[in-house]
């Protein structure tokens, strides 16, 4: 999950602490969220909130992940 200034880079499911859906906006062909995390890296003590938004698309097979942006990203402890 990437931004202009700051990014994060997944290991684990586990990292995600705590999600949030803060807006969600759904159309026939598309669905956008905004989703805040509270994330901790492994094997680590520090803790970071994130917002993120989320897109998808339908396809004819289904609902297709497309886009996910970091909007913040910041160090809580």
């Amino acid at each position: 999950m990437g931004g202009r200034t700051a990014c994060w880079k997944f290991q684990s499911i586990d990292q995600i602490k705590q999600l949030n859906i803060k807006d969600k906006t759904d159309h026939a062909q598309e669905c956008v969220c905004t989703i805040e995390l509270q994330l901790q890296p492994t094997n680590a003590p520090a803790q970071y909130a994130a917002e993120a938004r989320v897109r998808y698309t339908k396809t004819a097979a289904g609902w297709k992940l497309e886009q996910v942006g970091l909007l913040s990203l910041r160090k809580l402890k």
